[in-house]
């Protein structure tokens, strides 16, 4: 029987961590192996929420996390912590048993850590240094963040080359609906994409999470809000590295709040013959994670009150990368063909299928085993 990729997730009680470990819990090839959290209010949401829970449920709540927990903490005396922590729990009828992360091994339980962290302190690759000299670290940051740029960028199934090192930055939301449209298109039409540009109607800026209560900041829109340039400047550094030999215009990035999906549009330049329509569609139904909306499918409504509610009756998820048939073009041009494409990304799927295509990727690699 092929040996599971053992998995540590840091940042383990996060929204992100959620949904990846649901994902991981379908995996055959995948265990979620370690959880790492640090003591924050975040842990003690998720604690509340398993200790409040009904009796009958708490075991089954508890054990969706990794078996092993360990704990970071900057305070000191973090053994004494951890045992306040547990006996807390306890006291309350089940929850998290927790080591200290100054007695955790990581090399003996992980194959690949994966940080999902914000704001640590202490990034992964410093807080478990001798891990990261061996083993695939997989950073999983905004990319409007400038300490995100730190490592390798890797889109699966995309992975540069040339540099050193086992620190990974996995491609943000709008790199990886676009890499997965165009992996196809690339493939099939190569050097012959001169121009490509993007258009994003997504959730922006945090600033609309703060005084939530409120529906005037809410609905907020923060022109040119700080993160807006970097957001825009680093999609198009990315994007030029894997669509090199193409004009990579800068990404336009349009926000509009309260979406489940970010709406992207995506227009391509493609010299030579003129490449057909129905060929554009077959080449996008090939692409990893992507469905095809067929032409009566007209929005997200009809996506998630329709495919989507019908497959979550078997248990299945839909995949992230919707492209609208009936809103894709090719249009004869003096020079070839102009290409638009107009997909749904749901941007809270992305991330936990990009991180195990990236976990698959990076175990396939001799660094991966000690």
């Amino acid at each position: 029987m092929k040996q599971k990729t053992r998995v540590g997730i840091r940042g383990a009680t996060g929204h992100f961590a959620t949904n990846l470990l649901a994902r991981m819990r379908k995996c055959d090839d995948i265990v979620p192996a370690v959880g790492i959290v640090r003591d924050d209010p975040g842990l003690w949401r998720t604690i509340e929420a398993i200790t409040g829970a009904p009796a009958a449920k708490r075991k089954a709540l508890r054990d969706f996390y990794p078996k092993l927990m360990v704990l970071e903490s900057e305070a000191n005396g973090v053994r004494d912590r951890v045992r306040e922590i547990n006996a807390t729990q306890s006291a309350r009828g089940g929850g998290f048993e927790f080591v200290p992360a100054c007695d955790f091994d990581p090399k003996a339980e992980c194959d690949v850590l994966v940080d999902l962290t914000r704001g640590a302190k202490k990034p992964v690759e410093v807080q478990y240094e001798s891990f990261a000299r061996e083993r695939p670290v997989i950073v999983t940051l905004d990319t409007g963040k400038e300490e995100t740029l730190r490592g390798r960028l890797i889109a699966p199934p995309f992975v540069e080359s040339g540099r050193d090192g086992n620190l990974w930055r996995l491609g943000d939301c709008v790199l990886s609906a676009v890499f997965c449209l165009l992996s196809k298109v690339k493939e099939n039409l190569g050097g012959r994409i001169t121009r490509m540009g993007t258009t994003v109607f997504c959730i922006l800026d945090s600033k609309i999470n703060d005084n939530f209560i409120l529906p005037e900041r809410a609905h907020a829109l923060y022109l040119r809000a700080p993160p807006a340039d970097l957001v825009e400047s680093c999609l198009k550094w990315d994007m030029e590295r894997i669509f090199s030999g193409s004009e990579v215009e800068k990404p336009v990035i349009v926000q509009a709040h309260g979406l489940n999906y970010y709406a992207l549009i995506i227009r391509l330049s493609v010299s030579g013959a003129e490449v057909a329509r129905n060929d554009v569609l077959e080449m996008l139904s090939q692409g990893p994670h992507v469905l095809l909306a067929p032409e009566s499918v007209t929005s997200t409504f009809d996506i998630d009150f329709g495919v989507r509610r019908l497959l979550g009756t078997v248990g299945d998820d839909l995949p992230p990368f919707i492209p609208f048939s009936n809103s894709v073009e090719a249009e004869r041009a003096r020079e070839g063909t102009n290409i638009t494409i107009r997909a749904a990304v749901r941007y809270a799927d992305v991330g936990p299928v990009m991180c195990l295509d990236a976990v698959r990727a990076l175990s396939r690699s001799s660094s991966c085993k000690a």
